[in-house]
């Protein structure tokens, strides 16, 4: 039996992966507590635990990209900066836009570390889920 006199509260959260905030609803809590889970928050965003990284890939979101030089860099989800060249976009991307939410391989060239196959994940791109955004 759960207990209905439980208090539940909307929370505000940010994502370990991606750093998009998100909101763990009364609903979601009151759910989990039904099923009998652990009423624990989350630490992904419904997008992250929906899409969950490929073997091998990380994320990371574009710090900038420069169409015309063909190069820029991507901040990863531990703060590190990696490089990133057109020729590392994955099939069909043309380019980037700056802060993209974007999966990527790591590869060791003779400068260091480079993103290669990147790709955007377009749920996360949307203007509207950035709380920050004005326009």
């Amino acid at each position: 039996m759960t207990n209905d006199r439980q208090n539940f509260a909307d929370t505000l959260l940010t994502c370990e992966e991606c750093g998009v905030e998100f909101i763990w609803t009364v609903t979601q809590q009151r759910r989990l507590v039904q099923q009998g889970a652990s009423l624990q928050p989350p630490t992904h965003c419904p997008t992250c635990q929906r899409v969950a990284p490929l073997h091998g890939s990380s994320r990371g979101r574009v710090k900038w990209y420069n169409r015309t030089k063909g190069w820029g860099f991507i901040t990863t989800t531990s703060g590190e900066e990696l490089f990133v060249h057109r020729t590392g976009l994955g099939p069909r991307v043309v380019s980037l836009q700056e802060g993209d939410l974007v999966e990527f391989s790591v590869e060791q060239t003779p400068k260091g570390p480079q993103a290669v196959e990147v790709r955007p994940l377009a749920l996360q791109t949307a203007p509207d889920l950035d709380p920050a955004r004005t326009d």
